[in-house]
């Protein structure tokens, strides 16, 4: 029931000729602004805002699904779903009661939508992913409510700047909204071999959290295995050495691995190569100098008399370079410990394998 609109002084009725409404004229200004929604503000969407003359607005919701065909990218109002508020002052609309209307852009394209109250002078209406009546809004010029026994008009001012940076907006928030997701989802933690929990709590690194790669490539993950400890991640990766290998060719071989990688000033260096019965082991340091940061590694470089190779990195900002090389450090002394142990005489096989 729309004559809260028509029947306004100055609007529809009161200035209708030929049965048809007046129009009602925008305000020059037209805003923008995220909602975030959820508990957490996980999601949301981007609010055009549309001043008109006596109070009245026009609402324009986009949130951002992302493409489902070549014709919409996200960067497009086309790619979003869209919905139409209606602000009606003093409407005194019953919260939650439907209103079926028509919405008409120009002469020509209808749409019948079913409106909902959201509050006492607010109707809302689902638009979805409607492209051609998104288009028409952008590029229309008046836009007219339809209701069971009164129209109201709305004169359309050029929305096709304000609809190019709602919809920036509401694919920006989505972009933050998977990030958010993502990081969440890797800070979950997963089973990690016990052998490893069990070297991360002999080396006094009882706070760290195990990050988890299910949703990585096997070919793209950094390290086996992953946990986080303060600002300092953590990492395992073990190989096969090839037949022959010794530790200074496989320390020198991901030591250029490492400096391809890098696009800045990069730099390694190596600590004195140490016997620990089972294993030799060699500590270590990287560090990648971009311009606008830094990242620093602390690295243990194992091989085993088997020919097993292991890396355990830390790595973290140049500003966690000492805990990055404390905890370095920590692991190292364990792992000397447990290789030692797993030398002895009558050591179970299970035991040898930190």
């Amino acid at each position: 029931m729309l004559c809260a609109l028509a029947c306004l002084p100055g609007t529809a009725a009161a200035g209708a000729k030929n049965g048809m409404p007046s129009l009602l004229q925008p305000e020059d200004v037209w805003a923008i602004r995220a909602v975030p929604t959820g508990d957490d503000s996980s999601g949301g969407y981007c609010l055009l805002d549309q001043p008109y003359e006596n109070g009245f607005r026009l609402h324009f919701a986009l949130l951002d699904e992302g493409p489902k065909d070549a014709a919409a990218t996200d960067d497009t109002p086309e790619a979003g779903h869209l919905s139409l508020g209606l602000v009606v002052p003093r409407a005194g609309f019953g919260s939650g009661d439907t209103h079926d209307l028509i919405l008409q852009i120009d002469s020509a394209l209808q749409r019948p939508v079913r409106a909902v109250a959201k509050t006492g002078d607010l109707l809302v209406a689902d638009i979805g992913r409607d492209r051609d009546f998104i288009y028409a809004l952008r590029h229309g010029m008046q836009l007219i409510a339809i209701g069971r026994i009164d129209h109201t008009s709305y004169a359309l001012p050029n929305l096709d700047d304000a609809f190019t940076h709602l919809a920036a907006c509401a694919a920006d928030l989505r972009a933050k909204a998977q990030d958010r997701a993502r990081a969440a989802h890797m800070l979950v933690p997963e089973a990690w071999p016990e052998s490893l929990g069990a070297l991360l709590r002999a080396a006094g690194l009882t706070g760290a959290v195990p990050v988890a790669l299910g949703d990585v490539p096997p070919d793209l993950r950094p390290a086996d295995y992953v946990w986080r400890h303060g600002n300092v991640l953590g990492g395992v990766r073990e190989t096969q050495a090839p037949d022959g290998a010794s530790l200074e060719g496989m320390v020198k071989f991901y030591a250029d691995a490492f400096r391809e990688k890098c696009q800045g000033k990069f730099t390694a260096r190596e600590g004195t190569a140490l016997g620990a019965g089972m294993a030799h082991m060699m500590p270590g340091t990287i560090a990648c100098e971009l311009t606008d940061t830094s990242i620093f590694a602390a690295l243990i470089y194992v091989l085993s008399r088997d020919g097993v190779f292991t890396l355990y990195l830390n790595q973290g900002e140049a500003a966690a370079a000492a805990q990055a090389t404390a905890d370095r450090d920590a692991i190292m002394r364990t792992l000397r410990g447990f290789y030692a142990d797993a030398a002895k005489p009558g050591t179970p096989v299970a035991a040898k394998k930190p």
